[in-house]
């Protein structure tokens, strides 16, 4: 019963996000290749997605006395809206559910062409050369206050807020380890 509740609720926003009407894809192939794509991940994100359909389509429901995927295209449109409309919390989750939907189908029917294309041309600059010094040749010790990995938009806000926490603000000030002297 859970289970048909969820891929009905799935194939209704699907119809919601990519209306075949317009020239998506047919509801049930891309609530599939979802399926697919949330096999992968842990049990609990997946039920949390489908969670989130299930929301979705209940609200619709609430809203419209009518399934999502009863509602001309338009209609679903405006729902999706009304939905978003109500708290930024459920705005930024319908735009988390939007982008799993798109990048499960899209990753799925168009990766082969993606391929095609890409190799068509050659990498616009070479990958740099890599400097890699095994840990067992290196005997120095590093000692720090934190470790960021990554040095993207994640990397550069975990930077800014530990120099907030850490340093009082100013990301050049030393923190109060780098003041002692190590051996």
């Amino acid at each position: 019963m859970l289970i048909r509740l969820a891929r009905r609720s799935t194939e209704a926003v699907c119809s919601a996000l990519l209306p075949p009407e317009a020239g998506g894809p047919a509801p049930p192939d891309v609530a599939d290749d979802l399926d697919r794509y949330l096999g992968q991940l842990p049990p609990v994100i997946a039920r949390g997605v489908r969670a989130g359909f299930i929301g979705i389509a209940a609200a619709a429901r609430a809203m419209t006395h009518r399934p999502l995927d009863d509602l001309d295209t338009d209609a679903r449109a405006r729902v999706l809206e009304r939905i978003a409309g109500i708290r930024p919390e459920l705005a930024m989750a319908l735009d988390s559910l939007k982008t799993i939907v798109l990048l499960s189908h899209g990753a799925d029917s168009s990766a082969d062409e993606m391929h095609r294309r890409a190799m068509r041309f050659p990498a616009a600059r070479p990958d740099a050369e890599m400097d890699i010094t095994s840990s067992l040749d290196e005997m120095s010790v590093v000692r720090c206050d934190a470790v960021i990995v990554g040095s993207g938009a994640g990397g550069a806000f975990t930077a800014r807020t530990l120099a907030r926490r850490v340093r009082g603000g100013d990301p050049r000030r030393r923190s109060p380890l780098e003041r002692r002297r190590l051996p």
